[in-house]
């Protein structure tokens, strides 16, 4: 059974997250009339169909891979508000589109940016938060029986933030642009080890080493 619906939001280089149903082994055909969307290629941009952030989204197999697929990397902290909200599809200027026809569940975050590892034109030194989007209502996976694999992360979570940015300014990932700062071994939000092996502290060493070069 497949559930994709038409919202597309970057994860990194151009890749979207997707509402689709965990475990499904249907491969999703891409919509003529799929969004475009942002690639990190100055000037290139192509249409992708929306991926869920419940979906086996490949990850990075070492540090270099993470900061490709990235436009930010962050090390900041979800605050206690949020926001949950239906959207739809992004129109012509970029913005959300708030038509109740085919919108679907996002949460919006507010992360407080503790280090600016790799930025852009918004995000950079000094910049004190900014809006994470991520597929589902947070508090609906609390309460009701979900099949995304994912769970969403919560306020107060820790993490090393490797985004893309949306049309309309706010970023999204999905699991695999979330690894958790505060384990000592590398591994992602979820629980899933990073591919590159080794510990949080070294992995850190290693996106640093390559930005600065």
């Amino acid at each position: 059974m497949n559930m994709i619906k038409g919202l597309a939001l970057t994860f990194g280089a151009a890749a979207l997250m997707i509402a689709a149903v965990a475990c499904s082994d249907e491969k999703p055909e891409i919509p003529t009339d799929a969004p475009v969307v942002q690639s990190i290629s100055p000037g290139a941009a192509h249409s992708v169909a929306p991926v869920s952030s419940g979906s086996m989204i490949p990850r990075p197999a070492n540090a270099e891979g993470l900061i490709a697929q990235s436009r930010i990397i962050v090390v900041g902290t979800l605050d206690q508000d949020f926001e949950e909200i239906m959207i739809g599809g992004y129109g012509p200027d970029g913005k959300a589109s708030t038509d109740p026809e085919g919108a679907m569940a996002y949460t919006d975050y507010r992360v407080n940016v503790e280090e600016v590892i790799k930025g852009d034109d918004t995000v950079s030194a000094g910049t004190e938060s900014f809006v994470f989007r991520m597929f589902g209502h947070l508090n609906a996976q609390k309460t009701e029986p979900t099949s995304v694999i994912f769970k969403l992360p919560e306020p107060g979570d820790r993490l090393l933030f490797a985004l893309g940015k949306n049309p309309d300014g706010t970023y999204g990932s999905g699991p695999e642009g979330l690894i958790d700062i505060e384990s000592e071994s590398g591994m992602y939000e979820d629980g899933r080890p990073f591919a590159g092996g080794g510990t949080t502290a070294e992995l850190l060493a290693q996106i640093r080493a390559a930005i600065s070069k």
